[in-house]
């Protein structure tokens, strides 16, 4: 998994985050384990969550999961949202982030959190007293660093001017609602963030599941974010776009919408939410590799066709289906393998399908010549 700077002096995170937005809710304590035990092995280091997600549920079991294990991952919680215990305090003052933080230290079982983040702006307090507030928390090794979310271009900027002018800790981090059928942030947010030098986490990148293809349009949706909700016309209408995309170019969807994102110049972060189970962590991060899925297929299928060129063009006829198929097996398990450490070596597309050519061309072009190879062979087939 590739890294990234979240944001100008930000912290190092992985380029695709996991949103935890329904632990706590939707998924119970071993569900999530089992969704962050997937995540962790596939080199995610970015947790995102809140307060508010399950009323406290969703951090209590990111800390109880990360017992022993704190150092491998990136903490970034928000507060902000009405909590139930405190619904109608002004959020953004300095007693009201006090308590906030507390809380979600204790919960998260940690001394420290990475990304404090406010989920949304409080008109009832001037955004001075909340960045002095928050300066304090980082000040004393509470919090790393500050962002925001949900705040407009033009709240960012103030934010941004505020803080500077005051030398207080500045937000390295805006989170807001972006994926491609939910692209409004680009026409201010994003400039703004990419001037100021602000990183980007977006929420929702996937469309709450519409982006993974799991969801036809005039088909009501019975599982997941979308479950009873109507999506807007001109959402498929994207949609179908999208998918007509990816499927000329030999792409997974879910390629597209995760793709995307990491091939913008900005400092931009995937945090993927809606994750309900361990099988869909392995589906969005290890089915789709860095360089699009057509890259492994195209390997594995010329690993195939050279194999069965290679058997006819030097025995000159085809080789008993038996021996064919032991030795395709080989050459895919093997296939299989280099594109893996292909990917784990992070090389280019091309120097990975070159790797993953290589074993099944050597077998076809050098194998039947050898005499052991041979002899083999002319046990099995009379006349070789």
């Amino acid at each position: 998994m590739r890294t990234r700077e979240l944001g100008q002096g930000g912290p190092e995170v992985s380029v695709v985050g996991l949103g935890t937005n329904n632990f706590g809710m939707r998924v119970d304590y071993d569900g999530s384990l089992a969704v962050i035990d997937a995540a962790l092995e596939h080199g995610i280091t970015l947790f995102d969550t809140a307060d508010i997600y399950g009323q406290g549920m969703s951090e209590d079991f990111i800390g109880r999961a990360l017992e022993g294990r704190r150092d491998r991952v990136l903490l970034a919680t928000k507060f902000g949202k009405p909590m139930d215990e405190r619904p109608d305090d002004s959020r953004g003052s300095r007693e009201y982030i006090r308590w906030a933080v507390e809380g979600s230290l204790r919960r998260l079982r940690t001394d420290t959190i990475d990304v404090y983040q406010m989920h949304e702006p409080d008109p009832s307090t001037p955004i001075e007293t909340t960045l002095d507030a928050l300066h304090e928390l980082v000040q004393e090794g509470l919090v790393r660093h500050i962002g925001s979310s949900n705040y407009s271009a033009t709240q960012i900027e103030e934010a941004d001017r505020v803080a500077r002018e005051r030398g207080v800790t500045r937000f390295v981090a805006a989170q807001n609602h972006y994926s491609l059928v939910e692209r409004e942030v680009e026409d201010e947010v994003l400039p703004t963030c990419e001037r100021l030098g602000i990183g980007m986490l977006p929420f929702f990148p996937l469309a709450s599941g519409l982006l993974t293809g799991k969801y036809t349009r005039g088909v009501e949706a019975t599982e997941g974010r979308l479950a009873g909700r109507e999506v807007p016309a001109e959402r498929w209408d994207r949609l179908e776009r999208l998918e007509a995309y990816a499927s000329e170019r030999g792409v997974p969807l879910l390629s597209v919408a995760i793709g995307s994102g990491r091939a913008r110049r900005t400092q931009l972060n995937w945090v993927v939410t809606g994750t309900g189970a361990a099988v869909n962590v392995g589906l969005n991060f290890w089915l789709v590799p860095r360089y699009g899925m057509v890259g492994a297929a195209i390997s594995t299928a010329v690993a195939y066709v050279v194999l069965f060129v290679g058997m006819t063009l030097y025995a000159q006829h085809v080789y008993p289906v038996q021996y064919q198929w032991r030795r395709v097996v080989t050459a895919v398990g093997v296939a299989v393998g280099l594109t893996v450490a292909a990917r784990a070596a992070e090389l280019p597309l091309a120097a990975s399908f070159l790797l993953v050519l290589a074993y099944p061309l050597a077998l076809a072009l050098l194998g039947f010549y050898l005499p052991a190879e041979r002899k083999r062979l002319r046990r099995l087939v009379p006349g070789v």
